[in-house]
């Protein structure tokens, strides 16, 4: 499949069909079949970057772009939603949504109820059901480096690295660790 697959990679996921999906910068995204024979663009989105992947419980796909924030996908239906920051997001963390739309990485809680997503600007937290944004560290972003990867949430703690480390955020106590 090299005559439509893009050049330069930058992620790779695998849906609970067993797709996997590969992600671009600057050439779209797209998914292999499961049985790993031909690639399949997906047309709406031919410029795009991803730089992550991540599938919910409900099977949705939810993809990390530069630039044009978090894109989720059901697809089973095809629908689409975009979320996006506000401009003033940079400077009121209270706003509902997240702080930036360049996001490096994506990671779902254990129990699929919540998005963590890694932005330049910090990291952010989507509710899913009520589709709220906050900023993990209230209105103050992480002074560390800029957040580059989000692991997993481990018994109420959120691994977060950074251009300067690794990081342990207690979600409790909000304490960065």
């Amino acid at each position: 499949f090299k005559e439509n697959f893009p050049g330069s990679i930058m992620s790779i996921g695998e849906d609970q069909s067993g797709r996997i999906w590969v992600g671009s910068y600057g050439e779209g995204f797209g998914y292999i079949d499961a049985d790993g024979k031909s690639y399949h663009k997906y047309p709406q989105y031919p410029n795009i970057s991803v730089f992550g992947f991540a599938v919910s419980k409900t099977g949705d796909l939810w993809l990390a772009t530069m630039g044009q924030g978090v894109l989720c996908i059901n697809l089973s239906t095809n629908q689409q939603k975009t979320y996006v920051t506000n401009e003033k997001a940079e400077t009121d963390r209270d706003l509902n949504c997240i702080v930036n739309d360049y996001i490096s990485t994506l990671s779902f809680s254990p129990d699929g109820k919540r998005l963590y997503v890694a932005t330049t600007l910090g990291v952010c937290c989507l509710d899913i059901e009520n589709e709220n944004w906050t900023n993990v560290f209230g209105k103050n972003c992480l002074n560390y480096g800029t957040p580059t990867r989000v692991a997993k949430e481990y018994g109420g703690k959120l691994w977060i690295g950074t251009h300067d480390g690794l990081y342990r955020y207690d979600l409790k106590k909000k304490e960065l660790q």
